[in-house]
């Protein structure tokens, strides 16, 4: 059975240092069946660093609440699922030349060795940049040239694939959710009863 209902949002603008957001949040409870009550929400942002939206059916709180307590990876992770990760090409290189160091401070290749892994993997640097995909052919590639003591760290060159953030997230939430959270908490404190 379909069902459509027209229901009202609280709509907030916000803006900081030249960046802006729209965002919509409706809230709702909702009876689990054992006559206890879960808060619910949904949240629609549009922003200047991109759209991000989720809803949540359990927040163990009234969803406004929640939403000022909310931490950045839990929140971004529930509102752009596996786009909130992205490849960091630097801190992937940086994984390797680290196995090089510790294999040499643990004295199981030589200063050569050592060197010439280190150039190998510098001389495939721009495949870092370019994709995880275009970086574990390039390892894949020099696996054969690695002295032979330390061609074990290019074995499964995607299990080095280091991530970080997604930099728009991580703008909108320096920017834009600070600002958002301040009006939300004055909010919630003018409707506390005298």
């Amino acid at each position: 059975m379909m069902s459509v209902r027209k229901g009202s949002i609280d709509s907030y603008h916000v803006s900081n240092n030249g960046e802006h957001a729209t965002i919509c949040i409706g809230e709702w409870k909702r009876d689990r069946g054992d006559g206890e009550i879960c808060h619910c929400g949904e949240i629609l942002i549009h922003s200047s660093f991109g759209a991000f939206a989720n809803t949540w059916t359990a927040c163990g709180s009234p969803f406004k609440q929640f939403l000022t307590k909310v931490e950045f990876h839990y929140f971004m992770g529930k509102c752009l699922g596996a786009n909130f990760m992205k490849y960091d090409g630097d801190a992937t290189l940086n994984r390797f030349l680290k196995d090089i160091v510790s294999a040499r401070r643990e004295q199981r290749v030589g200063k050569d060795e050592a060197r010439e892994a280190w150039d190998l993997f510098y001389g495939i640097q721009e495949s870092f940049q370019q994709s995880s995909d275009i970086m574990c052919i390039e390892v894949g590639g020099i696996q054969s040239h690695l002295p032979t003591r330390l061609r074990h760290i290019a074995d499964e060159p995607w299990e080095h694939i280091e991530k970080k953030p997604d930099v728009q997230a991580t703008w909108f939430w320096k920017e834009i959710w600070p600002e958002f959270v301040a009006a939300l908490k004055e909010e919630l404190v003018e409707l506390v009863p005298a």
